[in-house]
């Protein structure tokens, strides 16, 4: 019994290790600045849905709002390759049945993708904006 609680200090450690190590690569991210439309390589392991979320939208520059109906992930992982900082967080709420909407300039809210949230949020217009050609 006492091998396992040593065991189980190790990782407890060795989790608190890895998130700060994820705090800062994003820090350093941030530092390296890419543009929302560079495609870059993202990966997070073990991580709160919720942080991955806010790390996303710190470098799009977006204030994050979560509703009631969020339900956040206490471990997370995610690897993208070649996709932009906007490509990768409408990833992750499509994966996860959500969506956002605009609330303010430069926030978004985001809420469970079901008809009544829909509903509720319906004034505001959708994030990101639909892309739409030049004719």
């Amino acid at each position: 019994m006492r091998h396992f609680e040593h065991f189980r200090g190790q990782r407890i450690v060795l989790s608190v290790l890895f998130t700060l190590f994820c705090v800062s690569s994003a820090g350093l991210a941030q530092s390296a600045k890419p543009k929302s439309n560079q495609p870059v390589v993202i990966e997070f392991k073990e991580v709160s849905l919720k942080s991955v979320i806010k790390n996303l939208a710190t470098q799009l520059k977006l204030n994050i709002v979560f509703d009631e109906t969020f339900r956040d992930e206490p471990k997370y992982d995610l690897e993208l390759n070649d996709v932009t900082l906007e490509a990768a967080l409408k990833i992750v709420l499509i994966q996860k049945r959500m969506t956002a909407r605009i609330i303010e300039d430069k926030t978004i809210i985001i809420f469970a993708d079901n008809p009544t949230t829909r509903a509720r949020f319906e004034e505001f217009p959708a994030w990101p904006a639909k892309y739409e050609p030049k004719r």
